[in-house]
């Protein structure tokens, strides 16, 4: 989420310089922002979708290797819901990675399994 907001930051750097760079911000007669302004807020629109669909596929892509890894090469019978992938993904990892960590403490050293 960081990597996200540090680009959407330089992106809207990047359009403030070139709205300055073009007058718009300093030319009165540009200040009622025109169409150039509304073409470029439609395209970082655009962008913003794609970004938003990119993460939403690697998401879904992080959840399907999580699922082949721990249910082939360390069968721990691992379940994940596409639904709460969807919305709580790095919540959502993160407690089951927990919890099959737990697990292999709990083997490795013979204590009995927390969960």
């Amino acid at each position: 989420m960081i990597v996200i907001g540090v680009i959407r930051k330089v992106l809207g750097l990047m359009l403030a310089g070139s709205l300055v760079r073009h007058g718009m911000l300093t030319d009165p007669d540009h200040l009622s922002f025109g169409a150039g302004f509304f073409g470029v807020a439609a395209l970082l629109s655009l962008l913003g979708l794609a970004m938003l669909v990119c993460l939403i596929v690697a998401n879904f892509v992080k959840r399907s290797d999580l699922l082949e890894h721990f249910n082939t090469a360390e069968p721990v019978g691992l379940q994940l819901s596409g639904v709460m992938t969807f919305f709580f993904e790095p919540w959502y990892f993160q407690y089951h990675l927990n919890k099959i960590n737990a697990m292999k403490q709990a083997a490795r050293f013979g204590a009995p399994r927390p969960y």
